[in-house]
């Protein structure tokens, strides 16, 4: 196992609502709007075509996404709420992440 400084979509969201952030917007490619999904983003239908337009050149399709609710997260998963409300109450902890290609130890220190 290796250890690591990590950053996790939902870190982000947990220290924008410790700093008083209501709402965030986003863009994501099509590899990351299933995660970005996951921990709460809406895609910003009323943009470009459908929410996805040509950034940051042609060819190339980015997603707008938007939380409107970064204290409660309504739109996220039950798993990935419990964990951005966990590290949002608990900013310095230590967490191992399986993904695809193994597991890390993560060190997450997001007091602020």
């Amino acid at each position: 196992m290796v250890s690591a400084v990590f950053f996790w979509d939902g870190s982000a969201i947990a220290i924008a609502a410790n700093v008083g952030v209501t709402n965030l917007l986003g863009l994501c490619s099509p590899a990351t709007l299933r995660n970005s999904l996951r921990v709460g983003f809406e895609i910003l239908r009323d943009l470009g075509n459908n929410g996805t337009f040509y950034y940051p050149k042609e060819g190339l399709i980015a997603t707008a996404l938007i939380i409107t609710d970064v204290v409660n997260l309504p739109n996220a998963t039950q798993e990935e709420r419990e964990r951005i409300l966990n590290l949002r109450h608990n900013p310095n902890q230590m967490a191992v992440e399986r993904g695809p290609k193994g597991e890390l130890e993560i060190i997450y220190d997001t007091k602020i």
